[in-house]
């Protein structure tokens, strides 16, 4: 156990509270992200991938566009085959939604370490071997 004492002069009440700090981090949500792409894009806009959305909705609207011409001008092989392409976007558009709240998520988090890192000068390392897991963390005093 740590001295009040010390602990002042090791800066750990202020890394308490910096370390405290963590449950703010921003969170997306991937099944949310997922769920909203039903839509396609707007998971994209939940994660703050505007680009991608634009380009999710556009490809996915003029392929939907262009079955539904194709199966009411009666020509139903190729209705069928942009449907099957379509798919293959439609689904692509929820897979990435859901990646991109996942990146959202570690890139928030390594932000918040790398922060924490800067303002207290500690350095945080970890490894596996065949014996089990090590986790270090050193601070400077």
């Amino acid at each position: 156990k740590i001295s009040a004492p010390n602990k002042d002069t090791y800066r750990l009440k202020r890394l308490a509270v910096d370390l405290d700090k963590e449950k703010i981090i921003p969170q997306k949500n991937p099944q949310l992200a997922g769920f909203l792409s039903v839509i396609p894009g707007a998971g994209f806009i939940y994660t703050e991938r505007y680009q991608d959305a634009l380009i999710a909705f556009l490809i996915n609207g003029a392929l939907i566009y262009a079955a539904y011409e194709a199966f009411d001008n009666d020509n139903n092989a190729l209705g069928g085959i942009i449907t099957l392409v379509e798919l293959g976007f439609y689904t692509g558009n929820i897979y990435g939604a859901v990646s991109s709240a996942h990146k959202y998520n570690r890139t928030k988090t390594g932000q918040f370490i790398q922060k924490l890192m800067e303002n207290h000068k500690v350095n945080f390392s970890a490894g596996f071997n065949a014996k089990g897991f090590c986790a270090v963390l050193r601070l400077p005093f």
